[in-house]
């Protein structure tokens, strides 16, 4: 690690825990994803082409997240469903 970035969380480490937060946040959106946490699987690059395609040509049908886990949290407080 460079003096610099060491200096930088020294900084870092004397926010707030919201700014803290909010740093990395910021951070982690500059970065694209890790390579190396993806399978190396030839089925799971196709499959991950294959859906990311269907974002771009618009023929994907999206969820909106924050509904999908309304949905899962009225369904979990009433107990598992048959």
């Amino acid at each position: 690690m460079s003096d610099a970035a060491t200096a930088l969380l020294q900084q870092a480490l004397t926010l707030t825990e919201d700014d803290r937060r909010w740093l990395a946040d910021q951070l982690d959106a500059t970065l694209g994803p890790a390579e190396s946490q993806l399978p190396d699987d030839p089925a799971f690059r196709a499959e991950l082409d294959r859906r990311l395609q269907s974002i771009a040509d618009g023929t994907a049908v999206l969820l909106d997240g924050e509904q999908v886990m309304r949905e899962l949290r009225a369904r979990y407080a009433r107990g598992p469903q048959p």
